[in-house]
């Protein structure tokens, strides 16, 4: 039979829906809704609140066609956040409201209402970068192969292919000796798999490998090869086309870090009032870590040294100086937020505004493993790690089964959920903030912060289709480095997932992987749908998922599937379409006005419809 979009009415935040998704405040913005002829419906009422109060206003049909209607309304944009749904009434006088998560034939509540946001301002290139992630220590030694500093004390060297300590805590400093020389090094790799952005890990000094216990935040750990190493990364980036994206702490330091050294030998010291202190004189600490003292974002003087202007931490190292694109904040989810108090918008709002007075096209990401949305009115954070809305629901879809698979915090195993309940959790997710603001979430199969993905999906073919499902779901897709040619499959835990790259066997790469990534990272810095269209949904099987992506000028359909599924058939006229052609991925057929949807699982394809 064919897949049918069925009698279901649509509207998304993309550029396809509103005629401007960035609007000015006291903007009249137009919003359409498409409607399917087969819903029958007769009238549209647009629900936008403004000042906190309801209003209606009647839409009009703008046009129609064989298949769908098109209708639209236009409201005035009076507040940074304007909320808003659709009431549809059809021939018959039932009535549904058509929200973020669709149409609901019951009464709703606000949650997840369509949300413009005025103040979401990212730099148009975000939506068009693919970024790579590196851990600095682990991904390259410069290229005569030496330490570019002696050791921290307490450390262990290692050899690029020793095995990874498993053992805590002497896995946190087990040094390869990576750097960034190393990282500049082996951009030629980053730009033959066309990447276009550099997500380091943090690169201050500190007594760890993975350094988000810094011990200063005033110059680049020496061991990376200090500032020069930074700039030249930069700029040799730049050359190629590529950004670089740092990684800042603002939630803690280490205890080694000259502000908490400080503040413990003089209780006196300026620096006292930059972290959180019990009654007793004892430190707070990140969960418990007593390594990892809080900061306190009540301080002036705090804010004033970390993120708080041009000459701030966050605004010199943006500067001409060093030239960061950006900044990735590490626990940004608990940044300025401890018992009654709660500075994280301050801290995220200042930062944009030290953004905007030092690199106004710079990007703010936030670190967040659960339910971002209450931060992300577009106000403060541009956009965050987008686990809760991506990573989960994916890996639930495309976990193996031979194995238990643990990750994100969960209590537990990882269930393997059916492919409707994993839908409707991304559908849930992306209802509850604005849609332009999840066009610049960073978008993640894996890090340094669990498994790798090649672990947890368990074979070549699940993993490719994760990656199809990366690279053409809204928001900014990441890769960490080694999972493009398939490396980790033992890699269960995040200490072994942060393995050296393998540069000196290239025979345990598989190439497979490698050309599918090269595949679609080409389409996905090409494609106009992929980087600013909405999300449409066609069909939801068993075992596979097909969805529109839809800019104004370019329309894809991603077909995904983790397993054999009967084959399918589109019919090209229902989606106002007469002809298509696949872009990426696995072949299809048109012919007839249908395109056949063949599989023989896992697999994927996207396809580019024309009209």
């Amino acid at each position: 039979m064919p897949i049918r979009p069925g009698p279901e009415a649509h509207h998304d935040g993309s550029e396809t829906y509103l005629s401007n998704p960035n609007p000015e405040l006291g903007e009249t913005v137009t919003a359409f809704v498409r409607v399917p002829i087969d819903a029958d419906v007769e009238r549209v009422v647009a629900r936008v609140v403004q000042d906190a109060q309801p209003f209606n206003v009647e839409a009009e049909l703008d046009r129609a066609t064989a298949r769908e209607q098109w209708w639209r309304v236009d409201f005035e944009v009076v507040n940074p956040v304007t909320s808003y749904r659709f009431h549809l009434r059809n021939a018959a006088g039932r009535t549904s409201w058509l929200n973020g998560e669709g149409v609901r034939p019951w009464e709703v509540t606000d949650a997840a209402d369509f949300r413009l946001s005025t103040e979401h301002r990212p730099p148009e290139w975000v939506r068009r970068t693919v970024w790579y992630q590196v851990f600095p220590d682990r991904f390259s030694r410069r290229s005569d192969g030496a330490l570019e500093a002696e050791l921290p004390d307490g450390a262990s060297s290692s050899e690029w292919d020793e095995p990874v300590c498993e053992a805590l805590p002497d896995a946190m400093t087990q040094f390869y000796g990576g750097s960034l020389n190393g990282v500049a090094d082996r951009l030629d790799h980053l730009a033959t798999l066309g990447v276009t952005g550099i997500y380091v890990c943090p690169f201050f000094p500190a007594p760890s490998n993975h350094r988000y216990d810094a011990s200063s935040f005033e110059r680049v750990d020496p061991l990376l090869g200090g500032d020069e190493a930074l700039r030249r990364l930069v700029d040799e980036a730049g050359r190629r086309g590529m950004r670089v994206m740092g990684d800042l702490t603002t939630n803690h330091t280490g205890d080694h870090h000259d502000w908490f050294t400080a503040a413990l030998d003089d209780p006196r010291s300026p620096t006292r009032a930059f972290y959180s202190w019990h009654a007793d004189g004892t430190h707070e600490s990140w969960l418990g870590v007593p390594s990892l003292p809080k900061i306190d974002h009540t301080s002036n003087e705090l804010r004033t040294a970390l993120y708080d202007g041009p000459d701030s931490v966050a605004g010199r190292f943006l500067g001409d100086e060093f030239g960061l694109a950006a900044w990735r904040i590490d626990v940004a989810n608990m940044t300025g937020r401890y018992r009654d108090v709660d500075l994280n918008r301050l801290c995220a709002t200042t930062l944009r505004q030290t953004m905007r007075a030092v690199r106004r096209d710079a990007w703010l990401l936030a670190e967040h493993y659960h339910d971002a949305a209450p931060d992300l009115d577009g106000g403060g954070w541009h956009g965050t790690m987008n686990y809760a809305g991506f990573t989960r629901p994916t890996w639930t879809w495309l976990l193996r089964d031979d194995i238990d698979v643990e990750a994100f915090g969960e209590p537990g195993a990882l269930p393997i959920r059916a492919t409707a309940q994993v839908t409707k959790s991304m559908r849930a997710y992306l209802a509850r903030i604005p849609y332009s603001v999840a066009l610049t979430n960073l978008n993640l199969l894996g890090s340094h912060d669990n498994c790798r993905w090649a672990h947890a999906s368990g074979s070549p073919a699940r993993h490719a289709v994760g990656a199809a499902m990366l690279f053409t779901w809204p928001g900014s897709p990441s890769v960490f480095a080694g999972d493009e040619v398939g490396l980790g499959a033992d890699a269960s835990w995040d200490v072994t997932a942060r393995f050296p790259f393998p540069w000196h066997d290239p025979s345990g790469w598989n190439t497979e992987v490698l050309e599918t990534y090269r595949e679609l990272i080409e389409l996905r810095t090409s494609s106009a749908a992929l980087a600013v269209g909405g999300l449409r949904w066609l069909d939801v099987g068993d075992d596979h998922l097909v969805f529109l992506r839809e800019s104004r000028d370019q329309r894809l359909l991603v077909h995904v599937a983790r397993a054999d599924h009967e084959p399918h058939r589109v019919a090209l006229d229902e989606l106002a379409a007469t002809d298509a052609h696949v872009v990426a991925g696995a072949p299809a057929t048109a012919e007839r006005g249908l395109l056949q949807l063949d599989t023989s699982g896992p697999t994927w394809r996207v396809v580019e419809l024309t009209s």
